[in-house]
């Protein structure tokens, strides 16, 4: 069986080369290695090849989800790069995973909300509550969607007043938090920094 070296650096336990099978995916490089640090940003990794060409990996929407694009194949030379979590989404309230999750450039709130297990079945989803500050963290503003207009916007980023583009909203919203309301009670939420 042909052999490959693979190296993984980052926020990993031992960054190191790895001697792998030739048929081996980035899940079987993360099992041969001591493992990842708590902080270790697993939705953002980079695999470069030896023609420095670079791909960004969710590695947590194959463990979560079963998309197989995000387990790729390695090949010999590839270097995988573990960033530190920096941007975070937390997400509570009625769907099935709540947790804090790293952010992804480019996903939307439903993107979110599948990868956090879709909601659960008291959920309202006539209210899903998009909550955002300013860039001090101070002043908050709120804004209701209902989970149809969410999946309708479901392929831009953040709709609406959402929207990180340049010279527009970037300097004034600074964490969106999106609420889940249990049938008429309130319950806390989904925080993400989304503007660089």
């Amino acid at each position: 069986v042909r052999k490959i070296k693979v190296s993984l650096i980052g926020d990993v336990l031992k960054p190191s080369t790895y001697i792998l099978t030739s048929n081996s995916r980035l899940l079987d490089l993360f099992k041969t290695s001591p493992g990842l640090k708590s902080t270790s940003d697993i939705r953002n990794v980079k695999i470069i090849n030896r023609s420095n060409d670079t791909v960004s990996v969710d590695f947590l929407t194959f463990l979560r989800l079963g998309n197989i694009e995000n387990n790729p194949f390695l090949s010999d030379g590839d270097l995988v790069i573990i960033e530190k979590v920096d941007k975070t989404v937390f997400i509570n309230g009625q769907v099935k995973y709540p947790a804090t999750y790293e952010f992804r450039n480019g996903e939307s709130v439903y993107d979110l909300i599948n990868l956090a297990g879709g909601l659960m079945y008291k959920a309202r989803t006539d209210s899903i509550e998009v909550v955002s500050f300013d860039v001090d963290g101070i002043k908050q503003f709120s804004k209701y969607y209902s989970l149809d207009n969410i999946r309708w916007f479901g392929q831009t980023k953040f709709p609406g007043k959402f929207s990180c583009k340049k010279n527009n909203l970037q300097k004034t919203w600074h964490s969106l938090f999106v609420h889940f309301p249990i049938l008429c009670k309130t319950v806390d939420i989904f925080k993400k920094n989304f503007c660089p």
